[in-house]
C-alpha cells in the first residue's frame, strides 16, 4: 500500500502553523536520513510506502505531541481544511450540497491511498452520516485522521455535526473502521 505525498504536505502544514518552519525542517531532514524514499523531499502526487509513511506519522506524533496518538484526529481536520479550501482537492466542495458530496467522497481516499476503500452516506432519517474504512494495513492513523476529515469536511458542506458514534474500530482492534456522525436537524 501506498500513501501519496499530499498526506506529508498536509502535516506539514499542521507542524509549520504551530511549530515554525524550522522545526519542521528539521525533523524532516533528520527523518529523511533514516528513510531513503523521503529523500530529496516530497510531492504531492509521491507514493510513499505505508510503512514508511506510518513510522513517519508516528515519530512525528512522538516528537511534537508526546505520543499522543489523538493528534491524527487534528491531523484529519486539519487536512480537510486545507485540502478542500484552498489544497488540491478544493473543487470537491462544489455547491455545498451534501448529498453531492457523499457521492464524491471515496474518491478522496483514492486520492491519498492505493488500496483499501472507503464509503460514505446519509442514512434514511437524514439525521446521521455513515462513513466506512477498509484497509489493508490497520493503523490509528487510518481511522483517526480519515474521520476527523470526514467529519471538518461534513462542516464545510455545511452540516452541522453533533457528535459521532464509532461502530467499528481499528483502536478497538476491528478490522474494519465504521463510524456514524450525527447531524443537527436542518431548519
Amino acid at each position: 500500500m501506498y500513501v501519496k505525498g499530499t498526506a506529508i504536505i498536509a502535516r506539514q502544514k499542521t507542524i509549520v502553523a504551530e511549530f515554525g518552519s524550522e522545526a519542521w525542517r528539521d525533523f524532516f531532514d533528520a527523518y529523511a536520513e533514516v528513510a531513503p524514499e523521503l529523500a530529496g523531499g516530497v510531492l504531492p502526487v509521491s507514493a510513499i510506502s505505508a510503512e514508511t509513511f506510518l513510522d513517519f506519522s508516528d515519530a512525528l506524533v512522538r516528537r511534537f505531541y508526546a505520543g499522543d496518538a489523538w493528534i491524527y484526529w487534528r491531523f484529519g481536520t486539519d487536512s480537510a481544511s486545507w485540502a478542500l479550501t484552498e489544497g488540491p482537492y478544493a473543487n470537491f466542495l462544489g455547491t455545498r450540497d451534501l448529498r453531492a458530496f457523499l457521492k464524491v467522497a471515496p474518491a478522496l481516499w483514492q486520492a491519498y491511498y492505493s488500496d483499501g476503500h472507503f464509503e460514505a452516506g446519509l442514512e434514511p432519517d437524514a439525521a446521521h452520516v455513515w462513513a466506512r474504512i477498509e484497509s489493508p494495513v490497520h493503523h490509528i492513523h487510518f481511522e483517526y485522521s480519515v474521520m476527523g476529515f470526514v467529519e471538518r469536511a461534513l462542516e464545510l458542506v455545511g452540516a452541522d455535526v453533533r457528535g459521532h458514534e464509532v461502530i467499528h474500530s481499528y483502536s478497538r482492534g476491528d478490522d474494519d473502521v465504521h463510524y456514524r456522525f450525527e447531524l443537527a436537524p436542518r431548519d
